[in-house]
């Protein structure tokens, strides 16, 4: 694992235990917005005018693939935000990006 990785998993580890731990009103103000990068798509969960979530990148893939169009990134913020209000973590699984039929 390199250096990258190791932070980036360190990242996400502490992302979680955030989330699991924040109760977010179900009055929360949640909006998703989709970034377009120079090589692709991302995307930003805002959580009260507030940037929670910045994805450059598709996760739970090996590597720092962004998504090629902007649909699938659409798709899986808003599996996200339905995570997120649902009270679970909002990591996103391989098994989730084939659920999406972003992967086989």
């Amino acid at each position: 694992m390199t250096k990258k990785h190791l932070i980036y998993s360190i990242g996400i580890i502490l992302l979680i235990i955030v989330v699991s731990n924040r109760n977010t009103p179900n009055n929360a103000s949640v909006k998703l917005e989709i970034i377009q990068l120079d090589e692709g798509w991302g995307y930003e969960i805002i959580i009260d005018d507030k940037k929670f979530i910045s994805q450059k990148c598709i996760p739970a893939i090996d590597g720092n693939l962004v998504f090629k169009n902007k649909s699938d990134a659409i798709k899986v913020g808003r599996l996200v935000i339905r995570k997120l209000e649902n009270k679970l973590a909002p990591t996103i699984t391989k098994e989730d990006l084939k659920d999406l039929k972003l992967i086989i």
